[in-house]
């Protein structure tokens, strides 16, 4: 007994047991190894990045830190593209007037940064890319 409630016999054990079986079957999956290639692939190429321009990615914080300074979490907010999920991002809005280089950094001011959802973010982002 752990003080709340009566746990039956054996049952941390075969919990144990259920969780290792469950994680064997998904070292083993492909997908086990498909999300463990990308995950490394991603990690290489931010150590990339930031090795090929260290002054740039701090630049990059900068801009988000100030954002945070002043608006907060991006959780904290709803998505700004009206979708009704909760935002995970600060998404730099492209194309504003006031989005112009900010204080020496190729990053736009504070005000050009609206809240978004991870999925919309990728989608607005992809949309600009192609653009």
């Amino acid at each position: 007994m752990n003080g709340y409630f009566r746990v039956p016999a054996g049952y941390a054990e075969a919990a144990r047991e259920r969780n290792a079986v469950r994680q064997a079957e998904w070292d083993a999956s492909p997908a086990s190894a498909a999300w463990e290639r990308a995950y490394a692939e991603r990690q290489a190429r931010t150590r990339e990045k930031l090795m090929r321009d260290p002054a740039g990615m701090r630049a990059y914080q900068r801009a988000h830190r100030a954002v945070f300074d002043r608006r907060g979490h991006a959780v904290d907010h709803a998505c700004f593209c009206g979708c009704g999920e909760r935002a995970a991002h600060w998404a730099f809005q492209h194309g504003r007037e006031e989005s112009g280089r900010w204080s020496g950094s190729p990053y736009g001011p504070p005000a050009s940064y609206e809240p978004m959802a991870a999925g919309c973010h990728k989608r607005y982002d992809n949309a600009h890319r192609a653009a």
